[in-house]
């Protein structure tokens, strides 16, 4: 991850995030937060073109309004900042059907703007039965007029089928009352579920999918990707999966599990070393057992205490990094 450089301006409210929801570690949580708002003040100083030739300051955002163009440069920058490791999704209250690898959700958000950062999940994992995908509709779908915005290393019939998924004759997108709005968004989410899970069984997993009816953008480390919209709402639909985890990385995700095998290694060492040691008959190695017996309690003791002390430094580390983000 690489760390812009501090911005000496103050942050305005409108414009200061903070860890709204997160399962990840309260450094990484720190990190983040840190590149992120130095992200968001470079834009809004406008050290960073949103367009070609066009800054915060020059363009016609006004106040705190952010607009689609504003929100993907943000996006981009923070991918590129990030060095392409997550997914980021920029907006209002928009709303996600994905699936992601644990420890690796961050929500930021400010009373302008609500960020989205994770990691996702590896090809092979389990997932539920997804849906049977739709039948292809044409008039349902001529009727519901979907627009297709984007579309990227998709051919026809991939096409075809995300149509089908948002092509239902249900038409609750133009609702003014809050009952009905509540009952447009209930309907989008049906279909981005339908979309998420017609795609995976048509190419395969993972597909990730966002909807809103405000302006919202998202950049992720993958070509295939489309973008649709139905009545007022905007789906943006893209298949990314992560590498399968090597054994290092397993130890790293789980190390509690490692300290665990740990000991039961160390246990079994020294049942082996009292079985062995006994019926050896050499004289090298009758004093070099009698040496471990004699030094045993301490070897124990030293493991011990780089135990506690170990996790004494973790749970120090992880205070100071939740003053810091508070």
């Amino acid at each position: 991850m690489s760390t812009p450089k501090a911005n000496k301006k103050p942050v305005p409210e409108a414009y200061k995030l903070r860890v709204e929801r997160s399962d990840a570690s309260a450094k990484a949580q720190y990190s983040l937060l840190a590149v992120a708002q130095a992200s968001v003040m470079d834009i809004l100083n406008g050290t960073v073109e949103i367009a070609p030739g066009k800054t915060w300051k020059q363009g016609t955002l006004a106040g705190s309004k952010w607009d689609v163009a504003a929100l993907q440069c943000l996006t981009d920058l923070l991918l590129k900042r990030l060095q392409g490791t997550v997914h980021c999704i920029a907006g209002g209250e928009f709303s996600t059907t994905v699936r992601y690898a644990k420890q690796t959700l961050i929500i930021l958000s400010s009373p302008t703007i609500r960020l989205l950062f994770y990691k996702p999940v590896p090809a092979s994992a389990r997932s539920q039965t997804p849906q049977t995908p739709p039948t292809l509709d044409q008039a349902s779908i001529s009727s519901s007029s979907i627009k297709v915005i984007e579309s990227l290393t998709l051919d026809e019939e991939a096409m075809d089928v995300a149509k089908a998924c948002l092509g239902d004759e249900a038409s609750v997108d133009d609702a003014v009352s809050m009952d009905t709005e509540a009952s447009a968004h209930a309907s989008a989410l049906k279909r981005a579920v339908r979309l998420r899970d017609a795609m995976n069984l048509a190419r395969g997993p993972q597909w990730h999918v966002i909807f809103d009816k405000q302006p919202f953008a998202a950049s992720i480390p993958t070509p295939t990707r489309m973008t649709l919209q139905r009545g007022k709402y905007t789906f943006i639909a893209f298949q990314h999966a992560a590498e399968e985890p090597s054994l290092i990385e397993l130890a790293h995700m789980n190390p509690t599990l490692c300290k665990v095998a740990l000991a039961v290694i160390l246990v079994l060492a020294y049942y082996g070393y009292r079985t062995t040691c006994p019926t050896v008959t050499s004289a090298w190695a009758v004093k070099w057992c009698g040496k471990v017996e004699a030094n045993m309690q301490y070897i124990l003791f030293a493991i011990v205490m780089v135990f506690v002390y170990s996790r004494l430094m973790t749970a120090v580390s992880k205070l100071k990094a939740k003053r810091k983000t508070s």
